[in-house]
């Protein structure tokens, strides 16, 4: 039996639902869902303060002002569905169940779990910060695939656009990786070369970059 009347949460669930997640109803969703390949981003969303004020508008904030991209992103919901929350928290290898709680999987493994702890007293911006690091990790576990390089380039732009400019040199090379790997499967270059320009790298080291390349493929 659940502890609230859907029309009491209904709000908190759509304010999820708008940016993209899909609720997880019983524990056969939760396996189907986190044990996909690719990265995923699940919220386990509650009723209390430290959902409405910082886990469920951090993420919004991560997901919008961030830009981070996620395979797929999915939650389920504390004190309603209490069977798929407690499946979904198998997926945490034993850490405590706390509410709200907010994890990062890929291909099934857990990579990073903010806990109720990690919420309360943060602002949203701080927790869609925590949560950019946390993707960026991610990411980096496959730096030769194509698709990973380029959410990490987005991210890394988004990050320098709110007030990092630091991650110049890493967002490049993110885009520079992204070049590379296109090249080499015959991809467009075109949205490689437009961030590079926008990061300020000129034609000249671009076109080097990918000269270089060629040379060592042909050694």
């Amino acid at each position: 039996m659940s502890n609230y009347p859907e029309e009491m949460v209904a709000p908190m669930r759509e304010e999820l639902t708008r940016v993209g997640f899909r609720h997880l109803l019983d524990p056969a969703q939760v396996d189907e869902a986190l044990q996909r390949l690719g990265t995923t981003l699940l919220l386990v969303n509650s009723v209390c303060g430290c959902a409405a004020a910082g886990a469920r508008p951090g993420v919004v904030t991560a997901l919008g002002a961030m830009g981070l991209h996620f395979d797929q992103l999915v939650t389920v919901f504390a004190g309603m569905e209490k069977e798929a929350t407690a499946q979904a928290r198998e997926y945490f290898e034993g850490a405590l169940p706390t509410s709200p709680q907010a994890a990062i999987l890929k291909d099934g493994q857990l990579l990073h779990l903010m806990q109720r702890a990690d919420f309360l007293g943060h602002s949203p911006e701080e927790i869609a910060l925590e949560l950019g690091r946390a993707y960026e990790r991610a990411l980096a576990i496959e730096p030769h695939h194509r698709k990973a390089a380029n959410n990490l380039g987005f991210a890394l732009q988004k990050r320098m656009e709110h007030g990092e400019p630091e991650l110049h040199d890493r967002a490049v090379e993110a885009w520079k990786q992204r070049l590379l790997i296109c090249r080499e499967e015959g991809q467009s270059l075109k949205m490689a070369t437009e961030h590079l320009a926008q990061l300020g790298v000129a034609d000249e080291t671009i076109r080097e970059w990918l000269r270089m390349e060629f040379l060592e493929a042909e050694v």
